[in-house]
């Protein structure tokens, strides 16, 4: 994880999203002292892409955001790479407690540990 370089996304915007804001908030605080680099990109497709090609080890999002995420985690999983909600369950079109997306296990586990 020393040598990692993940990746989030913050949402803003009205008070329904304000518990996501804290909650992602808190899960930066708690992973950027584990981490070489923490970085926010824009789209978590993009994010996701750079997972796929070897430029970041892991994104996370809290929420439900499932459209932004099903082309992002195609690209993952065909990459080799693993897909799962923020607690490690199957990632799929009814996920409803985010997404972490990760090149290998031992990182998805590692953060699901942290989260």
């Amino acid at each position: 994880m020393d040598s990692a370089f993940v990746s989030t996304f913050h949402r803003y915007g009205d008070d329904g999203e304000k518990e996501l804001l804290e909650k992602t908030l808190l899960s930066m605080k708690r992973v950027i002292p584990k981490t070489f680099a923490l970085r926010i990109l824009g789209p978590a497709s993009l994010q996701m892409a750079y997972i796929a090609c070897g430029r970041l080890e892991a994104f996370w999002e809290f929420g439900n955001d499932i459209y932004d995420w099903l082309a992002g985690s195609l690209l993952v999983e065909e990459a080799g790479g693993v897909v799962t909600d923020t607690v490690g369950n199957a990632f799929g079109i009814k996920s409803n407690l985010g997404i972490l997306s990760t090149n290998n296990t031992i990182i998805r586990d590692e953060l699901i540990r942290i989260f």
